[in-house]
C-alpha cells in the first residue's frame, strides 16, 4: 500500500462516499418498503371499515384475509431481498437494481445454503437473546440474594432488560456479519 495515497481521515472519506453514492440507493430501497407497508396499512383500514359488510359476506371476509396474507408475504420477501441487496451495494458499490439481480442470482444458485444460514441464524438468535438474558437475570438475583438485599427481583429484572437490549444489538451485528460472509463466499 502506498502511504501517500492513504487518507488522513478514512472514516470521513467513507462517510462522504456513502452520502454521495449510496444514500440514494438506501432511500430507494426504503421507499419501496414504505410503499408496500402503506398498502398493508390501507388494507387494514379497509378491513376495519368493512367489518359490517364482512359479517354479511363470508366471501368478502375471505378475500380480504387472503389479500392481506399475500401482501404480508410480498412485504417480507421484498424486505429479505432488500437486506441482501444492501449488502451487495456495500460490497460491490453497485446500484439498487443490479444488487437486486445479484441477490436473485444468489438465491437461485444457493437456495439450500441460504435456508440453512437463515435457520442457524434464527436458532442462534433465540439461544443468544433468551439464554444470555436468563443467565444475567439469574446471576444478578443470586448475587444480590447472597449480599443480603431484601428484594433482588426488581434489580434482576432490570439486569434482564439491559441484557436483552445488549444481546439483541449484538445479535443484529452477528446476523449482518453472517449474511455478509455468505455473500462474500
Amino acid at each position: 500500500r502506498d502511504p501517500q495515497r492513504r487518507s488522513r481521515f478514512p472514516l470521513l472519506r467513507s462517510l462522504y462516499r456513502v452520502l454521495r453514492y449510496h444514500l440514494g440507493t438506501i432511500l430507494f430501497g426504503a421507499c419501496i418498503l414504505a410503499f408496500i407497508r402503506l398498502v398493508r396499512i390501507l388494507l387494514e383500514l379497509i378491513d376495519h371499515y368493512s367489518k359490517d359488510m364482512q359479517s354479511e359476506s363470508t366471501l368478502l371476509k375471505l378475500s380480504i384475509k387472503c389479500i392481506k396474507c399475500v401482501v404480508w408475504c410480498f412485504e417480507k420477501t421484498v424486505q429479505f431481498i432488500t437486506d441482501y441487496c444492501f449488502i451487495y451495494v456495500a460490497l460491490q458499490g453497485t446500484g439498487f437494481c443490479r444488487s437486486c439481480k445479484s441477490t436473485f442470482d444468489l438465491i437461485t444458485v444457493h437456495p439450500a445454503q441460504l435456508s440453512l444460514n437463515t435457520l442457524v441464524r434464527t436458532i442462534l438468535k433465540y439461544i443468544q437473546t433468551f439464554g444470555i438474558t436468563a443467565l444475567c437475570a439469574w446471576a444478578a438475583h443470586a448475587y444480590l440474594s447472597q449480599q443480603g438485599i431484601s428484594e433482588p427481583t426488581y434489580a434482576a429484572a432490570l439486569a434482564a432488560l439491559a441484557a436483552y437490549v445488549i444481546t439483541s444489538s449484538f445479535g443484529l451485528v452477528f446476523s449482518c456479519t453472517l449474511d455478509t460472509l455468505f455473500v462474500c463466499c
